[in-house]
């Protein structure tokens, strides 16, 4: 089983989750992870937003498969 698969069987399990302690557990763990973004607000939002927009503008953007492309590459060496 690859990791994406992992992913979705653990998704798939906490959709059927009705125990309150167990996702109460989820949350903490979600919120302890680094992997975790943090919720932006304000300033940081609103500069994000702008910044996203001036990427749309300028053309500094990548495809879905240029990405995959690229990281493919790095893989296989």
């Amino acid at each position: 089983m690859d990791f994406a698969e992992r992913k979705i069987g653990i998704i798939n399990w906490l959709l059927r989750v009705s125990d309150v302690e167990t996702i109460n557990k989820i949350e903490s763990l979600q919120h302890e992870s680094s992997e975790y973004p943090t919720e932006l607000k304000g300033n940081s939002l609103e500069e994000r937003l702008r910044l996203s927009e001036e990427d749309v503008k300028y053309g500094r953007l990548s495809s879905q498969d240029d990405v995959e492309d690229y990281f493919n590459r790095k893989i296989e060496g």
